[in-house]
């Protein structure tokens, strides 16, 4: 299925191979997310992950403002160079929402 890897299950469960990225399964569901090798679907995951968390270091770098958006900027760097200026002027227009 050629559209399989856009989805965000994709990424969501692949970047459990991160040391920042833990996938934390759902009760009863520990040996079934151990055992899985891909993300097939949204459904698959959805059954199995409750949720992700970040790496606490990570997560307490990009509650710093400064930080967070250093990151921001080599991300968009790195993954959106030819739309550097529209990626963030969105991700810019997200941050007047939520500068309270």
């Amino acid at each position: 299925d050629p559209g399989r890897e856009s989805g965000p299950w994709y990424p969501f469960f692949h970047l459990r191979n991160e040391p920042f990225w833990h996938l934390h399964a759902r009760l009863g569901r520990e040996s079934a997310v151990a055992e899985m090798e891909r993300a097939t679907s949204e459904r698959t995951v959805e059954t199995n992950v409750s949720h992700a968390s970040l790496d606490p270091l990570l997560h307490a770098l990009l509650l710093d403002r400064e930080a967070s958006v250093r990151l921001r900027t080599a991300l968009i760097d790195r993954w959106f160079p030819t739309a550097r200026e529209a990626v963030t002027r969105v991700a810019e227009a997200r941050d007047g929402e939520h500068s309270d």
